[in-house]
Parts: C-alpha cells; structure tokens; sequence
C-alpha cells in the first residue's frame, strides 16, 4: 500500500488512485489486537477519535480512515462511482492493518453504509477480519421511499448522476440533541444535499445484500438504536437472522438512535464492543 504524508497526515493509495486520509493509535503496551473503524455517509473518521481514543486504553490498536469522498480524503464529496468501491478500499486498509498487526486479530467496528460495505467486504475471497461488530447498518430507510422519486432517480442517474436531490436532516442523527449539534456543526460533515446517484446506491443497497447476509459466517455482533430514524432496524434483525454465523449477537439499543457511538450511553455502547472483542481473541 503507499502511503504520503501531507502536512504531517497520512494518506494511502486506494481504489482509482484516490488519497485517502488514515489515522492510527496504539496503547503504550501490548496490545491485545487491531480494530478498524468505518465510518458512514457524509460522516468522516475523526468523529469517532473519542470511540479510538476508550479502545485504546482498553489495549487495541485502531486504526480508521475517511472514505473516498468524505472528510480528507479525495473523491467527490460523499459519492461515489460504484458502492463496490468502498468496499476496494477496505481491502487495500484491511491489508495494511493485517501486515502492522504482528499476526494478532483484527477487528472491524462499522457503522451505517460504512457497516454495509463492511458486510460485503466480509464474504468477498479477499476479506481478512476475525470479527465484524455493525451500528445502526444501513440496508434501507427508516422512513418509505417514495415511489415516483425512486423512478426518476432511475432516469436522472444516468444523466446527471451529481445533481442534489435530498437534504440530510440532521435531527435524524441521533436521540441526543447535543450529538445532532455535533454533527451539524462539524466542518469535516458533508452538509450538502445527498446526490441522485448516491441516492440510488441507498435505495439499491438492500438487493446489494441480499446474497451477502446468507454468507456471513464469521463472529458478527450487530448493535442498533431502537429510535433510529435514518436505518430502519429491521435491517439489523434481518442481518442477525440471516447470517450463517455460529457465532451471532443482536441488541437493540432503548434509547437510542442512529448514531449509537455518538449517542445516549455511548460510552457503554463502546465497553460492551471492547468487552465482545476481548471474549474473541
């Protein structure tokens, strides 16, 4: 993987030849394995340095990165070509982490289309994770689509594929009004209307998949807010039911909203993450 250095941040080389900012912390001592943080739309990954920052002295190594479009990294902002190359980009990070984690496990903690991606990227030949916790997964809407907008979406996609079509309410971010204000008033957010083609990755993402629920076989622990108003919930039962893992867990989270690292409880959100991947190592 290259890896530059602009004004004292790393970036490393993913899918297309895109820079993308990455960050990692290590504990002082020893540390127990490595977790990979993948944020989600119009988000970036420094929104969860305080999340890094409680791993950390818990003894994992994390390691996160803005994904192509968002935060530092280039790319159109929060777009993206194809949804698969999120999922590139994962595998060229995931490479990385494995290679600086001196054969301990590696762990990846993935948050709404970040946890999407993160689930196709876990059943594709190339995946090298021990273990997959999701938040608030995005496989469609908490709200109904609607129907003549998906169908003009389907046209405008092809030619004028950037063009603004929904605004983010950020009121929908979390239960927590002071973690809504977080997000509305970091500059590193998206704060744009989302775009058509975009759009048509969300609404396309539950057939995206669809096959890939039935092949998750490795440690899965899905965690989703009862009160999210952007990921509908039953996403995540239908992730729990479906996954072919022996190893499985699903909480509802009473409460809370989307953004459960951000959200009321959050930091007991993050010890029962800690404490799940302790039990795996």
């Amino acid at each position: 993987m290259r890896i530059t250095d602009y004004d004292g941040k790393k970036y490393f080389t993913g899918w297309a030849g895109l820079d993308l900012f990455f960050d990692e912390r290590r504990p002082d001592d020893t540390d127990r394995a490595s977790v990979i943080i993948v944020h989600g739309y119009a988000e970036h990954s420094g929104r969860y340095s305080a999340v890094a920052d409680m791993l950390v002295e818990e003894g994992f190594s994390v390691f996160f990165y803005d994904q192509r479009g968002h935060g530092r990294s280039e790319g159109v902002r929060a777009d993206v070509l194809r949804f698969a190359d999120y999922v590139r980009d994962l595998t060229t990070f995931v490479d990385y982490v494995r290679e600086r984690s001196n054969g301990h496990k590696v762990f990846a903690v993935a948050h709404s289309t970040g946890a999407a991606a993160s689930v196709l990227y876990a059943v594709s030949d190339a995946a090298g994770i021990d273990g997959l916790v999701t938040t608030g997964i995005y496989v469609r809407d908490a709200a109904e689509y609607d129907k003549w907008k998906i169908v003009l979406g389907k046209v405008l996609v092809h030619f004028v594929p950037l063009m603004p079509i929904q605004e983010l309410d950020s009121t929908r971010v979390a239960a927590d009004p002071e973690a809504c204000k977080a997000f509305r008033d970091d500059p590193l957010v998206y704060h744009g209307a989302a775009r058509v083609r975009m759009g048509m990755h969300l609404v396309n993402l539950e057939s995206y998949l669809k096959e890939a629920f039935r092949r998750i076989a490795l440690p899965l622990l899905i965690l989703h807010g009862a009160n999210d108003r952007l990921a509908s919930v039953e996403g995540s039962k239908t992730l729990y039911s479906q996954a072919v893992s022996e190893d499985k867990g699903l909480e509802i989270l009473d409460g809370t909203g989307h953004a459960v690292l951000h959200d009321f409880n959050w930091k007991d959100t993050c010890r029962s993450i800690s404490e799940w991947m302790k039990a795996r190592i």
